[in-house]
C-alpha cells in the first residue's frame, strides 16, 4: 500500500530520511537492543593511498569537531512513548481523585440516606404530635365549650337575680341604670326590693348598686349570695332601716361563708337608699353603705344631713356626698353597726349610687384612671340632660375614655330623680 506503520533502523539512515528526505512525519519513539552501527567511510579496495589521507584526515579532527559535524548532519529528537513511570502516577493520582470522588459520593449519599431517615422520623413524629396536638385541641374546644355553656347559664342565673328594667320603671318613675359587666358574668349587681313602712303605711323602695369582691364567675357566685341575703333581710326579717339591712346582711353573709372549711373573707361593697313618697313634691331619703358613697344633686345650699359639698363653676347645682362606712358587707375584725343617714329630697333633686369600676378605668391619652375627681365633673356638667341623655352620657364617655385599654372592672351606676 506504499504506507508503513513503523521501522526498525539505525539513527544515521533515520535522520537523513528525516531531515533531508521529506519525512518530516517520521518520529523515533524508542531505542532497541540492537549493536549501535558506527559511522563508515567506504573506499575502493586497494586504494590504500586514499585510506591513509582520509585517516590522516580523520585523525585531525578534533573530538568537539566530530560532535559539531555529528550534530549538523545526524540531529534526531527523540520522542519517546508511554513512560511508565508518568502513566503509573497519573493513573495512581487519576485512581486516588476517583476513590475520593467514589468514596465521598457513598459518604454523603449514607449521610444523605441517614439525614432523610431522621427527618422522616422527626416528620412522624410531628405527624403524630400534631395528630395528638389536634385531638388535644378538639378536647379543649369542648371543654371550653361546656365551660362557656357554663358560663351562659350562669349569666342566665345571675340574671334573674337582677330585678328586671320594667320593674324598677314601675316603682321609680324617673331612672337610669348604667351595668356593664367586664366578663360575661360580673360581680357587680343592682338591687331592688318594695316593702311597706310600718310607720306610715307608705310603700318603700330599696335600691341598691353592689360590688363583689372579683369579678367574672367568682365574682358572680358571691354576688348570688349577697343578693339572696339582700332579700332575706328585707322579707323574711321585715326590715325597713337600710342600715339595719346591711347589718342583718352581713350577718347572713358571714354565717354562709363560714361553712366552708377554709376562712373565707369575701363580701361586697354597696351604697343603698329607701325611698319613701310623702307627697307629690317631697320623698324621704334613707341611705346606708359599705365603702360606697351616696351622691345627692341639688340647688340647695344644705340638704339636711352630714356631707361634703362640690361644686363647678359653671354648674348651677350642687353635688352632696353623703359618705359610706368604711367597712365592708362581709367578715371584718373592727365591724360597726351599718350608720343610716336621713334626708328629705324636693322633686327635681337627683341622687345616684355607683360602683367604683367607672372612676378606676385607665384610658385617655396617659393610659390614667378616670378617677372619682372626673367622674363627679361628667354628673354635673350633664346634670340639665334628662336621664335617659345622661346615661348615654356616661356610656360614651366611658368607652371613649377607655379607648383600646382592657375593661379593668364591672361598672355600674344608678340615676334617679325625685
Amino acid at each position: 500500500t506504499g504506507e508503513s506503520d513503523a521501522t526498525v533502523t539505525n539513527v544515521i539512515v533515520a535522520s537523513h530520511y528525516m531531515n533531508y528526505g521529506g519525512y518530516d512525519n517520521l518520529k523515533i519513539a524508542s531505542s532497541t537492543p540492537y549493536p549501535a552501527i558506527g559511522i563508515k567511510m567506504g573506499v575502493c579496495e586497494g586504494d590504500s593511498t586514499l585510506i591513509s589521507i582520509l585517516n590522516k584526515g580523520m585523525d585531525a579532527i578534533s573530538q568537539k569537531e566530530k560532535s559539531d559535524i555529528m550534530n549538523k548532519w545526524i540531529t534526531v529528537q527523540y520522542e519517546h512513548g508511554v513512560d511508565m513511570k508518568k502513566v503509573s502516577r497519573i493513573a495512581i493520582i487519576s485512581a486516588s481523585v476517583v476513590l475520593f470522588i467514589f468514596g465521598s459520593f457513598y459518604y454523603w449519599n449514607r449521610k444523605l440516606k441517614k439525614e432523610v431517615s431522621r427527618r422522616k422520623e422527626a416528620e412522624d413524629q410531628l405527624r403524630n404530635s400534631f395528630d395528638e396536638i389536634t385531638e388535644q385541641k378538639k378536647i379543649i374546644e369542648h371543654k371550653s365549650e361546656e365551660v362557656m355553656d357554663s358560663i351562659k347559664y350562669a349569666k342566665r342565673l345571675q340574671e334573674a337575680i337582677l330585678p328586671p328594667t320594667s320593674l324598677i320603671d314601675e316603682k321609680i318613675e324617673k331612672n337610669f341604670v348604667l351595668y356593664l359587666p367586664k366578663d360575661i358574668v360580673a360581680g357587680d349587681f343592682y338591687w331592688m326590693e318594695s316593702t311597706v313602712c310600718k310607720e306610715s303605711n307608705n310603700e318603700l323602695n330599696f335600691i341598691a348598686a353592689a360590688d363583689c369582691t372579683g369579678h367574672g364567675v367568682p365574682g358572680a357566685m358571691v354576688s348570688v349570695v349577697c343578693s339572696n341575703a339582700l332579700n332575706q333581710a328585707v322579707l323574711q326579717h321585715k326590715l325597713c332601716e337600710p342600715g339595719e339591712i346591711l347589718d342583718k346582711t352581713t350577718d347572713l353573709v358571714v354565717e354562709r361563708f363560714e361553712r366552708s372549711k377554709e376562712e373565707v373573707k369575701d363580701g361586697m361593697d354597696i351604697g343603698m337608699v329607701s325611698i319613701e313618697k310623702i307627697s307629690d313634691t317631697q320623698s324621704k331619703i334613707k341611705f346606708a353603705g359599705a365603702h360606697n358613697n351616696l351622691w345627692v344633686i341639688s340647688e340647695r345650699d344644705d340638704i339636711g344631713a352630714t356631707s361634703n359639698k362640690y361644686e363647678l363653676e359653671s354648674v348651677s347645682k350642687s353635688l352632696f356626698e353623703i359618705k359610706a362606712n368604711k367597712q365592708p358587707v362581709g367578715k371584718y375584725e373592727m365591724r360597726k353597726p351599718f350608720v343610716t343617714t336621713e334626708l328629705l329630697l324636693e322633686k327635681g333633686e337627683r341622687l345616684y349610687l355607683y360602683s367604683d369600676g367607672y372612676a378606676d378605668q385607665f384610658g385617655g391619652e396617659n393610659g390614667k384612671k378616670f378617677k372619682t375627681k372626673n367622674f363627679k365633673n361628667l354628673i354635673l356638667n350633664s346634670i340639665d340632660k334628662d336621664l335617659n341623655a345622661q346615661k348615654e352620657v356616661l356610656l360614651t364617655n366611658f368607652n371613649d375614655w377607655k379607648g383600646s385599654y382592657e375593661q379593668l372592672d364591672d361598672v355600674c351606676v344608678i340615676g334617679i330623680e325625685i
